[in-house]
């Protein structure tokens, strides 16, 4: 049995969607909708009611700088508005899990510290974060705990310190690359 926040998840399907909120590396909303027709849609899925929802698209639309381009088609969005767009649509429900693979790969910096400050903000509120990052300096600045995985299996997991302490490293791009080597990976 896989429970999830001591939810069944084969058999708790719908409320352990309710929890968790995903966002994926590859953008996952429909390019020919608006923002806010994005939000609604998605928000919609996860049974958000009208009012709430509103309210809830709207918050997250000015949280993540996208209040002015709200009625904008989103396949004229640049990367970085489509990449905040994607974390807005996982964040709707607001979920007690969130699950993010890769959430700032290709934003500008202004975008990636306001994106990791609001992660912090609903890390401390309580939201549970499974962060999966290639950036190990981003993941060391964010994470508490941290899991190694090399070609599929977790090669260690610990905290940051105890990482650093157990290898006699500085770093945990120096722990990863004492476990794995440095050879070119495909």
């Amino acid at each position: 049995m896989i429970s999830i926040l001591g939810k069944d998840a084969s058999t708790q399907r719908k409320n352990v969607n309710q929890i968790i909120g995903y966002v994926p590396q590859d953008f996952a909303f429909y390019e020919e909708l608006s923002a806010i027709e994005n939000l609604i849609f998605f928000g919609a899925m996860y049974g958000l009611k009208e009012q709430a929802l509103d309210n809830r698209a709207k918050e997250l639309l000015e949280e993540f700088g996208l209040m002015n381009v709200a009625e904008r088609y989103v396949k004229e969005f640049s990367g970085g508005m489509k990449r905040r767009l994607n974390i807005a649509i996982g964040l709707l429900h607001k979920p007690q899990l969130l699950i993010l693979d890769e959430p700032t790969v290709g934003v500008d910096v202004q975008s990636r510290l306001a994106i990791m400050s609001y992660l912090k903000k609903i890390n401390s509120e309580g939201t549970t974060i499974i962060y999966t990052s290639h950036l190990l300096k981003e993941a060391e600045e964010f994470c508490s705990r941290i899991a190694l995985i090399d070609k599929g299996k977790v090669i260690a997991i610990d905290t940051i310190a105890n990482l650093l302490i157990q290898n006699q490293c500085k770093s945990l791009e120096e722990v990863f690359i004492k476990l794995t080597g440095n050879n070119y990976r495909d």
